[in-house]
């Protein structure tokens, strides 16, 4: 009885099946057809543009509800009238009876948040590798357009997801317009004895960073005028990672404790306090 014969290498078992199904990148297949897509957006953007100028601006209606609508949709994107977002702040502000000013009756004038969207441009390294602006901003809404590829990654088509905020900043904007817009009436607040709170919120390289520092700027400037020499700040400085908060004013980052008292005031305990007497805005943010 002879041996089987052996079996064929695997290169060669390879080349006799045809090669039906491929692993390939979606990602990559929306950078492929980056010029579709660029033009798809484009012309929404001139569709938007188009209407807010035919529309009068007392017709547009509120954008306080999140909306989406797909590229095949209809219907008329929720656009929010050019209202201050300062003002905004001042009248949540004074609905809690804190700057003086009564309560009002609207539930809208009560609230006290305001959510701010701001896009950041593209970095260059993103924009070598074929990444393009998939986020328009216009007043009072984001909207970001998902380009989608088809099954067969040859056909394409995009959903267009509205978000109504209170503030949108496109991709120009500054830390001063930010701050003048969303941080004064906060930091006046605290000037009159209250308390106030301005958190940010994003992935990581959204600019969160870039974004604080102009706060804190503006903060001490606001806060602590050039030339006073009688003022003076405490500092206590600390970081939430998760579950836990470290103090960041000591070398090694001491766990810290948060509380509540009985009236419902969160309290930091064990945390660092930096006494500091203010000789100008920037001595402050060093």
């Amino acid at each position: 009885v002879s041996a089987p014969p052996p079996p064929p290498p695997p290169e060669a078992a390879d080349s006799d099946d045809p090669v039906t199904r491929q692993m390939i990148d979606k990602r990559q297949c929306r950078r492929n057809n980056r010029e579709s897509f660029v033009a798809a957006i484009a012309e929404w953007r001139a569709e938007l543009q188009e209407r807010a100028a035919r529309a009068p601006l007392s017709s547009l209606p509120s954008s306080s509800v999140p909306a989406r609508r797909e590229a095949r949709g209809s219907g008329p994107l929720p656009l929010a009238r050019e209202a201050s977002a300062e003002d905004a702040v001042r009248r949540s502000l004074a609905a809690e009876g804190a700057c003086g000013g009564q309560q009002q009756g609207s539930a809208a004038e009560k609230r006290r948040v305001l959510v701010v969207a701001r896009k950041r441009p593209l970095f260059e390294h993103e924009a070598a590798r074929g990444e393009f602006d998939a986020l328009s901003m216009s007043p009072g809404v984001a909207a970001v357009h998902v380009c989608h590829m088809a099954p067969d990654l040859k056909g394409m088509f995009m959903r267009h997801h509205e978000f109504g905020v209170g503030l949108a900043l496109g991709e120009s904007s500054t830390n001063g317009e930010l701050c003048a817009s969303a941080i004064v009436p906060l930091l006046e607040h605290v000037a009159a004895g209250g308390a106030s709170t301005a958190f940010m919120y994003g992935q990581t390289g959204s600019g969160k960073t870039h974004t604080m520092a102009g706060i804190e700027q503006v903060a001490a400037a606001t806060l602590l005028p050039a030339g006073c020499a009688a003022a003076s700040a405490r500092l206590q400085y600390f970081e939430v990672r998760g579950d836990r908060c470290v103090d960041l004013l000591v070398e090694r980052g001491k766990e810290l404790m948060l509380a509540n008292d009985a009236s419902g005031v969160t309290h930091v305990l064990g945390s660092a306090v930096v006494c500091i007497g203010v000789r100008s805005s920037e001595a402050a943010c060093t």
